[in-house]
């Protein structure tokens, strides 16, 4: 842990996708070397969901650390409403008065949610009716892939992370955001004495072991779980799922980052100017009118995974 060393106020940017979560993550990295942290949100227009719950995720880790925080410029940026409707003040603590009639459900957004033991896999559900309310094939790819998000969160973070999702009717993406300030994936495979893991391994090439199928940083772990609750395909599922749909994935750990575009090979490398986020983050992206027969993807998605049934209920993998 980083001794703190005086205050400091990080300038969120204007809009987060993402081609540019890196670059925010290594500026919320930041705030831990110090004692007090001013986020200032003058600039603020649009975050995908996986920037959302990174600020909540960061924001809640500082309160643990008893490092101060502090808000400005928050009520006069162009997103404040957006904001508030999705519950990222409340999630920080702030508590602001709204000039707006809250509905029950909406079609466009998730608002913040907890992730801890407690979760139930109701969650993963209502994420797929806030992008498809008639449960068609894009309620159950979300459903699906925020249920692995999860369940990864859970098992490895260690800590209390946060999940929401979002559609944009206009670029007719639908997106999920997952977010802990744990101990990263690197450290859930040392932590678990994976004999995937090897001393010198960086956070990049944590994360693209993970996205390996048949890979689980719990598979040695009988002492603790009898047998290892996570079959290590996941992610690699979720992965072919975002190529078959032409989206985005992205996950950053530590360190360092990958991501996969459509289907063109992934990258991965370390955060901008070396920077370093507490934790895990994963970020999905579908574009919804590429999504087609839920069944005949998912089998296309298993069949690249070797030693996976294909009879294999996704309540039984992943929730």
């Amino acid at each position: 842990m980083l001794l703190p060393m005086g205050s400091h106020t990080i300038k969120l940017p204007q809009y987060v996708f993402e081609s540019n979560l890196g670059e925010l993550l290594a500026r919320l990295g930041e705030c831990r070397s110090h004692s007090e942290v001013c986020f200032d949100f003058q600039q603020v227009a649009y975050y995908i969901p996986a920037a959302i719950v990174s600020v909540v995720a960061m924001v809640n880790e500082l309160h643990v650390q008893d490092v101060r925080c502090s808000f400005v410029n928050h009520k006069d940026c162009e997103a404040f409403r957006y904001l508030q409707r999705i519950d990222l003040f409340s999630e920080m603590g702030l508590d602001l008065p709204e000039d707006f009639f809250r509905r029950s459900g909406s079609r466009d957004f998730v608002p913040v949610e907890k992730i801890n033991s407690a979760t139930k896999p109701e969650l993963a559900s209502s994420l797929g009716e806030c992008i498809d309310p008639a449960g068609g094939p894009a309620k159950q790819v979300i459903e699906f892939s925020a249920g692995e998000c999860i369940l990864n969160c859970r098992q490895h973070s260690r800590a209390i992370g946060y999940v929401s999702a979002q559609y944009a009717a206009k670029s007719d993406f639908a997106r999920i955001g997952v977010a802990d300030c744990g101990r990263g994936i690197r450290g859930s495979f040392r932590d678990n004495r994976s004999k995937f893991y090897r001393e010198g391994m960086t956070d990049a090439e944590a994360i693209a072991l993970a996205i390996r199928p048949n890979v689980s940083s719990t598979a040695d772990l009988p002492h603790m779980y009898g047998k290892s609750p996570n079959a290590g395909v996941g992610l690699s599922m979720l992965r072919d799922l975002v190529r078959q749909t032409l989206g985005h994935m992205v996950v950053v750990s530590g360190s360092g980052w990958w991501k996969q575009d459509g289907v063109r090979s992934p990258k991965s490398d370390g955060l901008p100017g070396n920077g370093f986020f507490p934790g895990t983050v994963c970020s999905v992206c579908f574009t919804r009118k590429q999504i087609g027969d839920y069944d005949a993807m998912l089998k296309e998605a298993r069949r690249k995974v070797k030693g996976l049934p294909e009879e294999e209920s996704d309540a039984n993998l992943f929730l």
